[in-house]
C-alpha cells in the first residue's frame, strides 16, 4: 500500500512540476508532495504570491543567461536568453514596479537571488532607474579570465 501511495504522489509531483519539475516542494517525512496553493493563498495576499511568482521567473532565466555565458554557449543562444529576460522584466515591472521596490523586496528578499535581481536595476539616489544592467554586454566568463 505504501509503495501505491508513493507512486501516486510522485505522479502528483510530476503533474505540479510542469516542464521544468522545479516546482514549490515540501517535505513531508521521506515523501516529497507539490505545494498546494490553495494553502498558500491563505498565507499571502495574490498580488503578492504573483510578484513571487514572477521574481521565480526573473530569477530562473538570470540564472539560465548567467550558465549559458559560463557554459560558453553561442551568442546567439546568449541573445535568446538576454531577450527573454528582457521580456520577463518588462513584463515585470509593468504590473509591479522596480525589482527594488519596497513591495517587491517585502515579497522576496529572503530568497537568496533577491539581491542578484537587483542589481539588474542602476537606480538613481532617488530610487528612479536609471538604466537597466546588460547581462549579455560583458560575458560573465570574462570576469573570471
Amino acid at each position: 500500500m505504501e509503495a501505491a501511495v508513493n507512486k501516486g504522489l510522485y505522479k502528483k509531483y510530476k503533474l505540479a512540476a510542469g516542464k521544468t519539475a522545479k516546482s514549490i516542494l515540501i517535505s513531508c517525512g521521506a515523501r516529497l508532495a507539490p505545494f498546494d496553493i490553495r494553502e498558500l493563498r491563505e498565507l499571502m495576499p495574490a498580488t503578492t504570491l504573483e510578484r513571487i511568482k514572477g521574481m521565480v521567473k526573473l530569477r530562473d532565466c538570470v540564472n539560465r543567461l548567467i550558465t549559458s555565458q559560463l557554459d560558453d554557449f553561442s551568442n546567439e543562444e546568449v541573445r535568446i536568453y538576454q531577450g527573454e529576460l528582457n521580456t520577463l522584466y518588462d513584463d515585470f515591472t509593468q504590473k509591479y514596479g522596480l525589482i527594488n521596490s519596497t513591495a517587491n523586496s517585502r515579497a522576496f528578499s529572503e530568497d537568496s537571488a533577491y539581491y542578484l535581481l537587483c542589481a539588474l536595476e542602476e537606480l538613481d539616489e532617488n530610487g528612479s532607474l536609471v538604466r537597466l544592467e546588460n547581462m549579455s554586454a560583458l560575458r560573465s566568463s570574462e570576469l573570471f579570465t
